[in-house]
């Protein structure tokens, strides 16, 4: 460091080759290496610098770590990462398998910002559909009632569900149980057949 420059900066150096450094808030820094053999002036045109997005992940979920990240629809990395922009509105998306696609306009005001946009992806979830049917009996799902037989029961996760159908006029009467596994994007039947009752 040996100064801010001006109309009149000077600096005293030896003849010969120098690595010469310039930077100022909102330029590109520019490096040259410069040949001094007596007492000269230098003119260095700086270029401005451009916005750039920073694309994290909030301290309390990287759920959108490894994702793809869009700017206006071109790719330019994964997150975490960064783009350079110019000023205006840009559409951020980011996308990652498994997770609904983030999308958001940011608006960069002017050349050299540092606009920091902070990404939370929700997982999709993966649901199936029961069919149960039988010929009378209340039909429960996890313990939940869903009405009467036949009956089809949707939004259900991926998994394995206890499947259960009642005699309401006979609570006692045994009934019919089962744990069946629900597929995603699929739907599974269940014939529930129910005991007679012992009179």
């Amino acid at each position: 460091m040996r100064g801010y420059t001006s109309t009149d900066f000077k600096v005293r150096v030896s003849r010969g080759s120098h690595r010469l450094l310039l930077e100022l808030p909102g330029y590109k820094p520019m490096e040259q290496t410069i040949s001094v053999s007596r007492a000269q002036k230098f003119l260095f045109p700086l270029e401005r610098a451009p916005a750039r997005l920073q694309v994290r992940t909030p301290a309390a979920s990287d759920s959108a770590t490894g994702g793809q990240f869009f700017v206006d629809g071109v790719s330019v990395g994964t997150v975490p990462g960064q783009a350079e922009v110019t000023p205006g509105s840009h559409l951020v998306e980011v996308r990652k398998p498994g997770f609904k696609d983030f999308s958001q306009n940011v608006d960069v005001a002017a050349a050299a910002e540092d606009k920091l946009v902070l990404v939370t992806l929700q997982e999709i979830q993966k649901v199936g559909s029961l069919l149960i049917a039988a010929s009378a009996g209340e039909v429960y799902v996890d313990g939940k009632s869903r009405g009467p037989a036949p009956v089809v029961v949707d939004q259900l996760p991926e998994g394995d569900h206890l499947v259960e159908v009642r005699r309401p006029e006979a609570p006692d009467a045994p009934g019919f149980q089962k744990t069946v596994q629900v597929i995603s994007g699929q739907q599974t039947r269940v014939v529930a057949t129910l005991p007679d009752i012992v009179k």
